[in-house]
C-alpha cells in the first residue's frame, strides 16, 4: 500500500546459518504383489511428508484373533480395538509425527500395528508375512534394510513413511526419501526396485 515494489528481494527461508543447498526428495509407492487375506483395509496418513502417527486396520470376524489381540494389547494406551456386531476387528494405532527431513525421534504407527499383527499367530501366515515386511522397510530411519543408506555433508540419508492404503487389495506404503550427493536419484530408485522385488514387492 505504501511503498513501491523493490527491484530485488532476498528472503531466506533458514535459520542461520544460511543454507547451501538442500536434499533430493525422492518419492514413491512400494505395493505388495500378493493381495491380503483376513486384513480388509489398512489405511492412515494424508501426506508424504510427515511420518504416519495414525493407523486403522480392518480384519475379518475371528474370536480367537480378537482374543489375542485384546490380550496383547492390553495395558498400552497406543492401541484401541473394536469389535462389531459382526464380529469385525477394528485396530487402531497410533505413534508419534515428525517431519520427513527430521524423521528421527518419531514412532511410526504402521510399523506399531505391523510389529503387533505380525506376532499374532491366528493371523493367517501370509498377512503375517506382508506386515513383516512393512516393519523390515520402515523400522529404521536410515534404510539399512532397503540398501540405500549413506551419509555426506548433508548429513544422513533418510527414509519416512507417511501414508498406507490398501488398493485392489494390496497394501501399499508411501516413501519418502531425503539423499544427498554420493548417490544419484536414478541409482537410489534401481536399488530400491531391486530390494522390493527381492521381498514380494514392486515400487509404484
Amino acid at each position: 500500500k505504501n511503498e513501491q515494489m523493490p527491484d530485488f528481494s532476498l528472503i531466506p527461508d533458514s535459520a542461520f546459518p544460511c543454507s547451501l543447498g538442500e536434499k533430493g526428495i525422492l518419492r514413491m509407492w512400494a505395493e505388495c504383489s500378493k493381495p491380503l487375506n483376513a486384513i480388509t483395509d489398512f489405511v492412515g496418513g494424508n501426506a508424504f511428508n510427515t511420518v504416519l502417527d495414525r493407523v486403522s486396520i480392518t480384519i475379518n470376524a475371528n474370536p480367537a484373533l480378537e482374543a489375542e489381540i485384546k490380550e496383547k494389547i492390553s495395558g498400552k494406551t497406543e492401541f484401541s480395538l473394536t469389535v462389531s456386531d459382526t464380529g469385525v476387528i477394528t485396530l487402531e494405532a497410533t505413534g508419534a509425527a515428525m517431519h520427513a527431513a527430521y524423521p528421527f525421534g518419531s514412532v511410526n504407527a504402521a510399523v506399531v500395528a505391523a510389529k503387533l499383527l505380525a506376532d499374532c499367530e491366528q493371523l493367517n501366515a501370509d498377512d503375517r508375512k506382508t506386515l513383516s515386511d512393512v516393519v523390515w522397510m520402515l523400522e529404521s530411519n536410515y534404510g539399512e534394510n532397503l540398501g540405500i543408506k549413506m551419509e555426506d555433508d548433508f548429513g544422513h540419508l533418510t527414509v519416512a513413511n507417511g501414508m498406507v492404503a490398501v488398493q485392489e487389495g494390496k497394501l501399499r506404503i508411501s516413501l519418502d526419501i531425503r539423499y544427498g550427493t554420493n548417490m544419484p536419484g536414478a541409482e537410489l530408485e534401481s536399488r530400491l526396485d531391486t530390494v522390493c522385488k527381492s521381498k514380494g514387492w514392486e515400487i509404484v
